[in-house]
């Protein structure tokens, strides 16, 4: 059972970071993967698509209010896309041969960041909320990956190899200048989420062959460990709620990759979902009540879900958005 689940973690952390390829310390890499390679030998390639296809849900009994940004190797590469739920329409904002993924609305919902190896290297890229007038707004032979808004809108925050190791640097939207916000002498970077009023940064990171969380202060200051348990490249949204500062993240604590909720002041835990299926990339819904992320409940390929924050995760009703044979990775919600 043991070594079952340990191959199902090294798969499963295959698939979720596969937009880029982790380089090594000194010669970074000098692009994006571009095909997701498989899970397991029975999640097939993806069929190829045609543009603006329909996303029928399976178990809506009404529509789902909300836009959801996420990428899909729907064209057999990463694209990004834009599922109404209302409609099932899913609009493609980005096309062609590069890998384009990890993408996210600003906090006004009038640009999208991503990260794109379009130009020979993973850089960080803007584009208007409808795909249009795409500008690269990094440029250097380190990777550069996993971008986050700053809440007051002001600034991104990304991953970068630019100096041999990975360590979190901070873009500036008003002059274009780009300082570091870490000083790791070796390790690999993960995703990024600001506290909603901005004035913490929590990263994942590996150091020593185990993912961590960390706490940054924005003003500066030394990163600060806070969990210690986590699953790289899955999405990780921060929120605030009655009980305080929590964050959402990805963990095989109990055996197998649920999604978890975390409060930042004194540690606790809350079990969000169970499944013996992987669950991914969690965030919330814009009136906080709902979770959605990605997952291989169907059993072939990783499909949008959405789920209830309160009660027990046994009881929840988890509801499927979408029903294809494409895969979805890294939702935003608006």
């Amino acid at each position: 059972m043991r070594s079952t689940r340990a191959v199902i973690t090294v798969l499963i952390s295959i698939l979720a970071g596969s937009c880029r390829t982790v380089p090594p310390p000194v010669e970074p890499s000098a692009s994006l993967s571009i095909t997701p390679p498989p899970v397991s030998p029975a999640l097939a390639p993806s069929p190829t698509a045609t543009p603006e296809e329909f996303v029928l849900p399976l178990e809506l009994a009404e529509p789902l209010e909300l836009e959801i940004l996420v990428h899909s190797d729907k064209s057999g590469n990463n694209q990004i896309y834009l599922l109404d739920c209302s409609s099932g329409e899913m609009k493609p904002l980005t096309e062609g041969l590069a890998s384009n993924c990890f993408a996210s609305w600003s906090p006004d919902r009038e640009k999208i960041v991503f990260t794109s190896d379009r130009d020979g290297n993973s850089e960080i890229y803007l584009m208007d909320d409808d795909g249009d007038d795409p500008e690269r707004i990094t440029d250097h032979p380190g990777p550069d990956t996993f971008p986050a808004w700053s809440p007051d809108n002001r600034s991104i925050v990304f991953f970068s190899g630019r100096n041999g190791a990975e360590n979190l640097h901070r873009y500036d939207l008003e002059d274009g200048s780009i300082r570091p916000l870490t000083n790791f002498p070796e390790g690999q970077g993960g995703v990024i989420a600001f506290s909603p009023d901005g004035s913490k940064i929590f990263f994942g990171f590996d150091r020593i062959g185990r993912y961590k969380i960390y706490q940054l202060e924005a003003c500066g200051g030394e990163p600060k460990e806070i969990i210690t348990n986590a699953l790289r490249n899955s999405r990780m949204t921060c929120l605030e709620d009655p009980d305080g500062l929590a964050l959402l993240y990805v963990s095989g604590t109990a055996g197998q990759d649920d999604i978890w909720l975390s409060y930042v002041a004194d540690g606790r835990f809350v079990n969000i979902t169970r499944d013996p299926a992987p669950d991914h990339s969690p965030t919330i819904s814009p009136d906080g009540g709902s979770v959605i992320f990605t997952s291989l409940r169907n059993g072939g390929n990783w499909q949008l879900y959405l789920v209830s924050r309160s009660g027990r995760p046994v009881e929840n009703k988890v509801i499927r958005i979408t029903d294809d044979g494409f895969n979805y990775w890294f939702p935003h919600v608006r």
